[in-house]
């Protein structure tokens, strides 16, 4: 298994099978690259509260599929501003993008080898 997923989540969520999991990685992988857009606009925009509230927001939809490393990631820039650490927030942005869609790759490699369903 990739090792940018958690597995443990990812048996929890096969257990509703194929094409529920089918539904949640298209979400993830086309509603990742909205909020990211919204976040850099409001790292911009120098809008803190917001930003961490779309950091949040897709830490959650990341954790909830597995996407372990753009979860994690999400956490860091969440707490970014509280930790007065705005220094890397661009440097983390920049990777996002690519975590996801390197976590939708292996979501999509992991649910094609389910059984149908």
């Amino acid at each position: 298994m990739a090792e940018n997923l958690d597995i443990t989540v990812l048996e929890s969520r096969a257990i509703l099978g194929k094409s529920f999991l089918e539904v949640l990685v298209g979400k993830f992988a086309s509603e990742a690259p909205v909020v990211i857009a919204e976040m850099v606009t409001f790292a911009g925009r120098q809008e803190l509260e917001l930003f961490c509230d779309q950091a949040h927001l897709l830490k959650g939809i990341a954790a909830n599929i597995g996407a372990s490393q753009v979860a994690e990631l999400c956490e860091k820039l969440q707490l970014a501003p509280g930790e007065n650490n705005l220094d890397h927030v661009e440097g983390w942005l920049e990777q996002l993008p690519h975590l996801v869609e390197e976590a939708t790759l292996s979501l999509r490699a992991f649910v094609a080898g389910l059984p149908p369903g």
